[in-house]
């Protein structure tokens, strides 16, 4: 299990905005529990300053860390990424 720490708290400008994005991606996991290739969340926890989701780990690692290692991909290892990416969006 893996924690996703989100700095919610504090009197900086955008801190509403985060609360908000940590809430609603809280409720996008909850909501798609039952999906094949999403993160599933285990547990949620709040604090004043910050916020905690508990998800299983990604043994791939992130797309983004992915993408800036190898630079370039195939054309077919895009497409097999970007038909996921589809199948997330069109499910949601």
């Amino acid at each position: 299990m893996v924690a996703k720490v989100v700095n919610i708290g504090g009197r900086y400008p955008g801190h509403k905005s985060r609360l908000a994005r940590y809430e609603n991606e809280k409720r996008w996991l909850m909501a798609h529990q039952d999906l094949p290739n999403i993160i599933q969340l285990n547990e949620s926890a709040q604090t004043a300053r910050h916020g905690f989701l508990f998800v299983e780990r990604a043994e791939g690692g992130s797309l983004e860390d992915f993408i800036l290692k190898n630079r370039a991909i195939s054309e077919r290892m895009a497409r097999g990424i970007f038909g996921q990416l589809l199948t997330t969006v069109k499910v949601s």
